[in-house]
């Protein structure tokens, strides 16, 4: 069978198991949103010690900066993760 499917691309036929595609991506969805809620209090503690300075008391090197960088770490790994699993289940079958 590998054979035929080797010389007849066209013939192959997979399961996408969309189920588990859909929940793994909601999966992700929930961990990305639990990690926008994290650097949302991040930013707003921030925010409220340093009289309102925001971003820029970020880049001249306030305190609380090694964990958002460990946040924004986590979120970069997970939407990277996310973008790859969304676009999987929809490639052509026969790549």
């Amino acid at each position: 069978m590998a054979q035929t499917l080797t010389n007849h691309p066209s013939l192959a036929l997979y399961r996408r198991f969309s189920t588990l595609n859909h929940l793994v991506l909601l999966h992700l969805q929930d961990e990305i949103s639990e990690l926008e809620s994290i650097l949302a209090e991040l930013d707003t503690a921030e925010y409220l010690s340093n009289a309102g300075l925001g971003l820029r008391s970020r880049r001249a090197g306030s305190g609380g900066g090694a964990r958002r960088i460990q946040v924004m770490g986590a979120v970069a790994w997970k939407l990277r993760e996310y973008s790859e699993s969304h676009y999987t289940p929809f490639r052509n079958k026969t790549r």
